[in-house]
């Protein structure tokens, strides 16, 4: 509301739309992909929550943000075969419900939003612009391609473990060689694990690795498909952002996998005895 020209500019465009967190769409869209994941359990607590679940999924399309829409539909897929493989043939069915559901709401959307139909075009030109020679900054995925072929660059000629301070002007300065004739104003990859590869060598890669997977190794321990699923969703955005290098990273990462933990998800459904017992809810 308060971005109205600037959104409604984006929207017919197919440009990511004017987000809250400082505009960080990437983050804000993860968020919002945690929030539904966190709805679906507990949809049967109250009613408004199932309209809110499918809220929240239409602002996720509506946002137009590919990194949130890899991260609802990776989500869904691992309900659905979790639902699959584990659960009674009527929760199966009701879940079949929710998955039609959601399918005629992403036929609507493809026919409502014109910023689908336009990201989706933008994301098959952009692929097909990407080039091992040139370089254009007004792309999205093939600046990711020429950075992260600079942050490779830089490991493979031993500029690891070089310190977070050092990385953008050793990126900016590798880019010129790579790139001869352009310059870029980016002084990272787009690749979590290059940045912690280059600013603390293989070691502090290896330890950021294990720290990211850790809640995923306690969902199996404590049979946790939320946050097994919350935690993969989130490493899985890590191949093309830096999500865990921004404070709004950090916090919805904490925020989401947190939730998650804390609520323990062991069950499909959230009993009402959990939900009474838990403070958040009294």
């Amino acid at each position: 509301m308060a971005n109205t020209k600037l959104s409604l500019y984006q929207y017919g465009s197919g440009q990511s739309l004017p987000v809250f967190m400082d505009n960080d769409h990437i983050r804000f869209s993860i968020f919002l992909s945690f929030a539904a994941l966190f709805a679906w359990y507990i949809r049967k607590q109250h009613k408004y929550i199932t309209l809110l679940l499918f809220f929240l999924i239409t602002s996720i399309l509506f946002l137009s943000v590919r990194t949130g829409w890899a991260s609802l539909l990776l989500m869904s897929f691992a309900l659905f075969l979790h639902y699959l493989l584990t659960q009674a043939k009527q929760k199966i069915r009701a879940l079949i419900l929710y998955s039609i559901a959601t399918i005629l709401i992403l036929i609507t959307a493809w026919f409502i939003f014109p910023s689908i139909q336009q990201k989706i075009a933008y994301s098959f030109y952009d692929w097909g612009q990407i080039s091992s020679h040139t370089f254009n900054a007004n792309l999205s995925d093939a600046t990711r391609y020429s950075l992260n072929k600079t942050g490779w660059n830089l490991i493979q000629t031993g500029n690891t473990n070089i310190g977070w301070s050092d990385i953008a002007p050793s990126m900016q300065k590798r880019f010129k060689v790579l790139y001869p004739g352009y310059a870029t104003s980016f002084g990272w990859p787009f690749n979590q694990w290059l940045y912690w590869w280059i600013g603390s060598g293989s070691f502090g890669m290896l330890l950021f690795t294990l720290w990211l997977f850790f809640p995923v190794l306690i969902g199996f321990q404590q049979k946790n498909i939320g946050l097994i699923i919350g935690a993969v969703a989130v490493a899985i955005s890590c191949l093309v952002e830096v999500n865990l290098a921004y404070q709004y990273g950090v916090w919805l990462h904490v925020w989401g996998i947190g939730l998650l933990w804390l609520y323990n998800f062991t069950k499909p459904d959230i009993d009402d005895k959990l939900i009474r017992k838990n403070a958040l809810f009294e």
